[in-house]
């Protein structure tokens, strides 16, 4: 009796979440790794100790992004974060753990989800330059400044996401 009072008495230490995060570049200056982090901290979590990020910085799309995936996924992280041109490498190497991500291009385009409405399987996200967006992008611009009467689109053609398009 006196064994299962201590047993049950005893609780387990709570699990932290643990959230995998690649994309390429650096995580000095990264916008968007920021804005991630500062999201967490107005959730309430604490880095290090009610949230780890893993995170993964590959210099470029070649740069050994299966080998960092594989290390993500055997730390047991809950959740991999991606963005940019690495996320359809992601999608393609993982298949049970859930993908967050942000990508430039169409993701329904690329093969990524089944639509918007529906991502379907373990992916959800958000699309930067999607062509769906870009007509309500449009029309609020033109009710912001009704006198523009030509804009221009930039795109970086050596953006691996903007070819897909």
């Amino acid at each position: 009796m006196a064994a299962w009072s201590i047993a049950t008495g005893a609780q387990q230490p709570a699990r932290v979440p643990r959230i995998g995060w690649i994309t390429i570049g650096r995580p000095t200056g990264s916008e968007f790794f920021e804005a991630f982090r500062q999201g967490l901290r107005q959730l309430g979590y604490v880095e290090g100790r009610s949230v780890i990020i893993e995170q993964r910085w590959p210099a470029d799309i070649h740069d050994r992004v299966p080998e960092l995936l594989r290390e993500l996924l055997a730390l047991n992280v809950q959740v991999i974060v991606a963005q940019g041109a690495v996320v359809p490498v992601v999608r393609q190497a993982i298949d049970a753990t859930p993908e967050v991500f942000g990508y430039s291009g169409d993701p329904v385009e690329a093969g990524l989800v089944n639509s918007f409405g529906r991502p379907g399987g373990n992916l959800t996200g958000a699309a930067y330059m999607s062509y769906e967006v870009n007509a309500k992008r449009l029309e609020l611009l033109r009710g912001a400044f009704p006198h523009v009467g030509r804009v221009a689109i930039w795109l970086m053609r050596a953006d691996r996401n903007a070819a897909m398009r």
